[in-house]
């Protein structure tokens, strides 16, 4: 959704950030942490609702389409993303600025999704 803001939390270190998309596409629900250098959790995406604390925080990673000559320089998995109408990501200038107020601000509460576990049946 080109110009649309989103945001991604992380449920390892509990730091958010704010992104924007410079083209129409596809872009991730859910991604390595990005902010914390060794962290092993998960970000996840607010579905382009950030919560309120994260409205007056700048985007400080852009989703782009890359240019045919970016091409040849992606991965296996990239250009299969690409070729399916992903966007990848990218750190805007203000990258260290935005994330050091993002993470000064408490954490979103993030919604749990829970999904229907079929029971296993019990073999006779």
């Amino acid at each position: 959704m080109l110009g649309q803001r989103n945001s991604y939390h992380c449920s390892g270190c509990g730091k958010a950030l704010v992104t924007i998309d410079r083209a129409e596409g596809v872009t991730p629900f859910m991604m390595k942490c990005v902010i914390t250098r060794g962290c092993a959790g998960y970000m996840h995406s607010s579905f382009y609702n950030p919560p309120p604390q994260l409205q007056a925080v700048e985007p400080c990673v852009e989703w782009y389409a890359p240019e045919q000559s970016e091409r040849c320089g992606l991965g296996k998995f990239e250009l299969q993303h690409v070729d399916n109408g992903g966007l990848l990501m990218r750190k805007l200038p203000n990258f260290e600025e935005e994330k050091k107020k993002a993470a000064d601000l408490p954490a979103p509460k993030a919604p749990i999704l829970k999904f229907p576990i079929p029971e296993r049946k019990k073999e006779e």
